[in-house]
């Protein structure tokens, strides 16, 4: 489609860093398809956050202001064009650049967009979000993990959430799930017993298809009740899994606690915060990161060799195990929950004093090396945690930056 292909065209042109061309393609696909929708209005804020980065305010602001009482846009676009309003306002010095801000969470809630509004909005530092210590994380322990008796409530909760999306089957909010099995279908008891023993893939395809069956049926209850189930039972994947299944095609920022911190769960706690404390850095932004590397699956291996919860890349580890004087230690030891998870944060706390404990930074480090960051974190993006993910030309990395900050946000928002 020709709008599409036109915005596309700046978007190569931005790639080869020919930030002269790559407006003026943006700004001509504006011209020649004023009225297509998506594709023009997100030839607006890209051509926008360009002009923002080559510090042209009129142009920036000439191309968002069209969005911002635009009604036929999509939320998160709109939003987007909200954010970068509120930047350059706030960079001008414009007293209305609160009231922009505050815009951007009730058109698209909880989302990384959001999050950095609500940062800026919160008062961050110049150069963005700075790494708290354990101390000031202020983490209590015993809100990690799961707790069966301490929860009921919130399982309450989810079920009567459940039973209001439930189009077939009427159920109450008092159903509870026990410790045993009992009330769990076959189809979930099999699927269970196939990851205990060891058939991870067999496993997750029959719970898999067991939610799906439930979900097509319309039954979110039986669901919401899987859910609760696996939290208790299965490991932290396969619940958490399930948990999105439930979640899909629903706003985060509705759905019950439970849900939401089963989809951001906090295994291995003891180690978490034991190291965390060991290195002084947030447990939460621990979880985060682990989440995206490997989504908790201690077995995880990458295409690049990485391993384990922390997804450690074998050079790596060695260097880490050679520093922490770990003389035993060998590539098949990064699988190891306790390994992984030591060897992870050791090598997030290492590269915080390089970027002034700038988060941004500090996690670009720990994705794309120390030598990349430093090349991404120059002039403006010293200064601006937007321009230096912008400045970011490795798509693995700016996409791994967006889903940790997004799971921070998430984390912060349900254990602090």
């Amino acid at each position: 489609e020709a709008p599409e292909a036109a915005r596309r065209a700046g978007d190569a042109l931005v790639e080869q860093a020919l930030w002269d061309e790559a407006l003026g393609t943006y700004k001509q696909a504006v011209e020649v398809y004023p009225d297509s929708g998506d594709q023009t209005h997100l030839a607006r804020v890209n051509g926008a956050v360009l002009a923002y980065r080559l510090e042209d305010g009129d142009t920036t602001w000439s191309l968002l202001e069209p969005l911002l009482a635009a009604e036929s846009i999509s939320p998160t676009i709109k939003a987007e064009a909200v954010f970068w309003a509120g930047k350059l306002q706030k960079k001008r010095g414009e007293p209305g650049w609160r009231g922009t801000l505050e815009q951007v969470e009730p058109l698209a809630p909880n989302t990384y967009t959001a999050f950095r509004a609500r940062s800026i909005l919160d008062g961050e530092p110049d150069g963005g979000p700075v790494a708290l210590t354990f101390s000031e994380a202020g983490v209590d322990a015993a809100d990690l993990g799961v707790d069966f008796q301490g929860e009921l409530g919130e399982r309450a909760e989810l079920l009567s959430w459940a039973s209001s999306l439930t189009s077939t089957v009427t159920a109450t909010a008092t159903a509870t799930i026990t410790p045993a099995s009992g009330g769990v279908d076959p189809e979930v008891e099999r699927a269970a017993a196939l990851l205990r023993l060891g058939f991870d893939d067999e496993g997750y395809t029959a719970m898999r298809a067991a939610a799906e069956r439930m979900i097509q049926r319309g039954d979110y209850h039986a669901l919401a009740r899987l859910v609760s189930y696996l939290r208790y039972h299965a490991d932290t994947f396969t619940s958490m899994l399930i948990a999105e299944m439930l979640a899909r095609g629903q706003e985060r920022h509705g759905l019950p606690a439970l849900l939401l911190k089963t989809i951001y769960p906090t295994p291995y706690g003891g180690l978490v915060m034991g190291e965390a404390r060991e290195r002084d850095i947030d447990p939460l932004l621990m979880y985060a990161l682990m989440r995206q590397e490997s989504q908790f699956v201690p077995d995880a291996l990458s295409h690049a060799e990485a391993r384990g919860l922390a997804q450690v890349i074998p050079s790596t580890g060695q260097g880490i195990a050679d520093a922490l004087g770990d003389t035993g230690y060998t590539t098949q030891d990064l699988f190891l929950p306790h390994v992984s998870i030591r060897y992870g944060t050791y090598y997030l706390a290492s590269n915080l004093p390089q970027f002034d404990r700038k988060v941004l930074p500090a996690l670009a480090a720990y994705n794309g090396g120390p030598g990349n960051a430093a090349r991404w974190l120059q002039g403006s993006a010293l200064f601006d945690p937007d321009l230096f993910i912008e400045r970011v030309d490795l798509f693995e990395t700016e996409d791994y930056l967006r889903r940790v900050y997004l799971n921070y946000g998430f984390y912060e928002m349900l254990y602090r």
